[in-house]
């Protein structure tokens, strides 16, 4: 059976009512077809299919993921929207199945899977000398090569996936060219780095995946579309139209050689895949497709440098450079949020950045989320899947939300140090010693081999238990951001000092009285009289864990600078 990405029905999706489904990408349009012609700009849905696909429905999350980036490129490459009017329409009168397969046709030789000729994601080259790969290596959380000579693969299994089908193969070869990380001499990582953070807007009203996607495809005039079948910027645009770009000379590719839609097609890995007749998919997915258990790679592919991917946050550092912010163990939970914003350093994806633009012209409920996800990477290991879903505030003047940001990363920073505060605290509990000083005054103080480790649980378990208490105070912030910042501010204090001294008193409560001693009584005591000073507009500046806020000193003091925490 014929595979093309554009035609077959390999996508498998949740409807609005029948479940579970597998559709070809037309599908996932939800306007029904009117009885008259396809007009010029092929909005030809009079109506919304009450059946309509409301999500992708792989069984891996990053495949979900990398597959949703890559249905925006192909929109973006298929039917960009030009101006507001394109944009209102095609939010309020989506095409059909029919419509989109027609926006599509044009793009349809470039996407075969299986078959003979370019292949989409794959090389350009059969490589037939190539290194064979069990079809497992394509999972970016699949062992390596040393952790299997080393047998140590206690958690994540080698051998779960000794064969997957083409639908599924396809999904991981996208997720694997789209959030590649470093895989040895020559096998570059993708163009954004090794487990890039993605962030895309997701509306509240939106009731199906093309909204979703509609309302992150980047504005643009042009598209490939509208090209000859012989123009030159065809493999510009897909790499796999043309003899790769080799790397192995230091040759990088730029924006100054392709197309702007390329971030959506990268491929920094030279893969090919073996396809099978026969066989039964690992995780239970179609075969009439082929099955995949081995794939041919060779290093030394395109190497991709200075690009800005639409659909990724970048922070500028001390010396001016940019770089795409990636998802590290510091950013989950809210501590990580001014990075999926935009704020100080770190500049907000393109697609959450034009949101507000949009949403006015769109004349939408202003109400979203901003979905963030990627691959918390330790170099080529996967640490973790990071997927979050972060609230987002629209405003109609750029200043008034960088007022917002202010604000919300001074809480953010605050959060920081309590929780530090809170780290110490325990520490003192479970390490404090007392000893004299030369003139016999008693001193308090953490052993010096006393592991941070000790207090992990309770600062973790503070990001998790506080978030609530943040997006609470979120919402209040923002339909007033002409409030006295100090106001918020100190109600902000407030609510970390109550939640901070409960979770103390929960890690660290008072010993038991069978193992209670004078010593231990004045660690606790002494320990939570500290991290309750901390949150006093009189704490020390000498206290290490004081919490400084820019608020006003009650008794006339000096105005405290808020402590600003770096970006994660």
């Amino acid at each position: 059976m014929t595979f093309n990405l554009l035609t077959s029905p390999w996508l498998p999706v949740r409807r609005r009512l029948s479940g579970f489904a597998w559709v070809a990408l037309p599908m996932i349009a939800p306007g029904k077809t009117n009885d008259g012609p396809i007009n010029d700009d092929l909005m030809d849905g009079s109506s919304i299919d009450d059946d309509c696909v409301e999500a992708l429905a792989f069984p891996r999350p990053d495949w979900n993921a990398a597959v949703t980036e890559w249905l925006i490129g192909i929109l973006a490459a298929a039917w960009p929207a030009a101006d507001a009017v394109r944009w209102r329409r095609g939010w309020r009168e989506p095409p059909s199945p029919d419509g989109l397969a027609q926006a599509l046709a044009p793009l349809v030789p470039h996407f075969n899977g299986d078959g003979d000729g370019p292949l989409a994601f794959q090389d350009h080259d059969p490589l037939p000398n190539a290194e064979e790969k069990e079809v497992a290596q394509l999972l970016i959380d699949s062992p390596g090569a040393i952790t299997l000579t080393k047998n140590t693969d206690l958690f994540i299994k080698r051998d779960r996936t000794a064969a997957l089908c083409l639908p599924y193969a396809y999904a991981a070869l996208i997720t694997l060219q789209t959030y590649a990380p470093s895989g040895g001499a020559g096998h570059f990582t993708s163009m954004r780095g090794g487990g890039p953070l993605t962030t895309l807007i997701a509306p509240r009203e939106a009731g199906s995946l093309w909204q979703r996607l509609w309302a992150n495809v980047p504005m643009a005039r042009e598209r490939p579309t509208t090209w000859p079948a012989d123009d030159p910027r065809w493999p510009l645009a897909f790499p796999w139209l043309a003899p790769t770009l080799v790397s192995d000379k230091k040759v990088v590719v730029g924006p100054d050689r392709v197309t702007d839609w390329l971030p959506f097609f990268a491929c920094p890995r030279r893969i090919r895949l073996a396809v099978e007749r026969e066989g039964v998919c690992a995780l239970g997915g179609p075969a009439d497709f082929g099955i995949v258990r081995q794939y041919r790679t060779q290093n030394y592919g395109a190497n991709y440098t200075d690009w800005t991917h639409p659909l990724s946050p970048y922070r500028t550092d001390p010396k001016g450079v940019r770089f795409p912010v990636h998802p590290n163990p510091g950013s989950r939970g809210y501590r990580g949020w001014l990075g999926i914003w935009g704020g100080g350093s770190v500049e907000a994806s393109r697609s959450v950045a034009a949101w507000d633009d949009k949403r006015r012209d769109l004349e939408v409920d202003p109400r979203a989320d901003v979905s963030a996800w990627g691959y918390d990477m330790d170099k080529m290991k996967a640490r973790a899947w990071v997927d979050d879903r972060v609230p987002w505030f629209a405003f109609d003047q750029p200043e008034t939300r960088q007022i917002w940001l202010s604000r919300a990363s001074a809480a953010i920073g605050a959060a920081g140090v309590a929780a530090a505060a809170l780290g110490l605290a325990i520490r003192r509990v479970r390490a404090g010693v007392f000893s004299h000083d030369a003139n016999g005054t008693e001193q308090f103080r953490v052993r010096e081999d006393a592991s941070l480790d000790l207090s992990v649980d309770a600062q973790s378990t503070f990001w998790t238990e506080t978030e609530h208490i943040f997006r609470d105070w979120l919402d209040k912030l923002a339909p007033a951001p002409d409030d006295p910042q100090q106001t918020r501010l100190r109600e902000w204090r407030d609510g970390l000092r109550h939640a901070t001294l409960a979770l103390f008193d929960r890690f660290a409560g008072l010993p038991e009285d069978g193992d209670s001693t004078p010593d231990a009584m004045k660690c606790w005591a002494k320990a939570r009289a500290a991290l309750d000073r901390a949150f006093s507009d009189h704490a020390r500046a000498d206290v290490t864990a004081a919490l400084k806020l820019d608020i006003p000193d009650t008794q006339g003091g000096k105005r405290r600078k808020a402590k600003q925490e770096p970006m994660p």
